[in-house]
This record gives C-alpha cells, structure tokens and sequence, in this order.
C-alpha cells in the first residue's frame, strides 16, 4: 500500500509473492553457476537474462528475497570471473528500487496499515512457535500441523491468526518437536559423518529460510528446495570440470 493506493505485488504463476521471489532468486543463484568468461552475443544474452529475473524479483517486493538477492551479489564479488555481473546487478537493482521507491518505501519503513498487521502477525507467529517448542513431550505437532495444534491449544483463537510462523527453523522445531530434532541430527551424522561441506551459494537462501516458511510449508517450497539442491550438485560439478 502506498498513500491511499494498494498495489497488487507480482505473483507469477505461484500463491504468494514471496514464494515468487523465492523462485526468481533460486533461478537467479542458479544462472550465476555456470558463468563462464563468456564474450559477445553470449555475454549480452547473460547479461540481459540476469537483469530480467533481477527487475522480477524487486516487483515481488519480497523483502526476504531482496535481502537473499544482495547476499547473491556479495558471494558474486568474491568470485572472480563473476565480479562485473555483481556490478551490473547492484546498479540495476538500485535503479529498479528508485524507480519504484513510492512503493518500496512502505515495504523498507515498515509503516502503513498493512505493513504494521504484517508485523504484528509475524510477532504472533514467533511467540506460536516458542509455545509449541516447549510444551511436552516435546515432539512437535506433527509436519503441517501448526495451525491445527493451535486451533486445539486455544479454542477462542480466531482461525486467521493460526497460521505457521514465518522462519523454517522455528516452524521445524514446532512441528517435530526438539526430539525429532535430535533424531535427524543423529541420521545426519550416522549418514554424514564428516558433515556437510559448505557453498557460498547456500548463503542467499538463508533470507527466504529465515524470515519465511514456504520452503516447509508448501508443496511449492520444496519442490523449490529440490531444484536447487539439483542445480547446487551440477554446479558443483561444472566448477570441478572447469
């Protein structure tokens, strides 16, 4: 909303402009994989490709994907063969955000009707999941059923404020409780047992896992989780071959 106005947020084809931005960023972290030192139609074609999911994921005015896409740029810089496209991204992102400022400004400031319940809601969803973390025995409300066990802990609760709290770790321990946690914590070991070896290109994602629970939630957010997970391991393996 800005002024008296309220602006529709771009959607795509998905059920929410988050998890559209979500999907824009994976797309975008996914491109910046198989950069090579390209030149020509190639390199204008990159370029262009790049710029587009760029203006897309600012029209969702996802602020969890805008933080997700600076976080790109960041691991862009540290890369070498990548640093000019990490240029070329901060200035266009910065030109889209002025172009758009009456409508980012609200979004960034956190001040308008619809900002302040948007807050006000995420604030519920925290102080949901702490509850539910530690009620015993401490084995969660089952996978999806946050709203329902809310439903059930408080019957005057109004339907609209049971919703899953917008941070996959915390909606995770809600939902399989602190003793599923150990669980996967000890098949993780038992199956890995030299852990997980970190990639940069993991840090973008961390915004959407944070501050929203799509990639939990929806059928959407893991098929998103999938792909990337693919795209990641094919990455993986251009970098080794290259």
């Amino acid at each position: 909303q800005a002024g008296d106005r309220r602006w529709l947020r771009a959607y795509g084809g998905f059920p929410h402009p988050n998890v559209f931005g979500t999907a824009l960023l994976v797309a975008t972290i996914a491109m910046t994989l198989f950069i090579r030192p390209w030149a020509g139609l190639r390199r204008i074609l990159l370029t262009s490709y790049f710029l587009l999911l760029t203006f897309a994921l600012v029209l969702t005015f996802s602020r969890a994907a805008w933080l997700g896409y600076l976080a790109l740029l960041a691991v862009l810089v540290m890369r070498r063969a990548s640093r000019d496209l990490a240029v070329v991204g901060a200035a266009a992102f910065a030109v889209f955000l002025l172009a758009t400022a009456p409508l980012v400004a609200p979004r960034v400031t956190a001040r308008g009707a619809l900002e302040e319940r948007s807050i006000g809601e995420r604030r519920m969803g925290l102080n949901n999941a702490l509850l539910l973390s530690v009620i015993p025995p401490f084995f969660g409300t089952g996978l999806h059923a946050m709203p329902q066990a809310l439903m059930a802990f408080d019957r005057t609760r109004d339907p609209y404020t049971a919703q899953p709290v917008h941070s996959v770790p915390l909606l995770v321990i809600a939902e399989i409780g602190w003793m599923g946690i150990a669980l996967v914590m000890l098949a993780l070991i038992h199956v890995l047992p030299r852990g997980i070896p970190w990639r940069w290109e993991w840090l973008p994602l961390l915004p959407p896992l944070l501050f929203d629970h799509a990639m939990w939630s929806l059928a959407v957010g893991g098929a998103l989780v999938l792909a990337f997970a693919v795209v990641s391991v094919r990455g993986s393996l251009h970098a080794a071959n290259t």
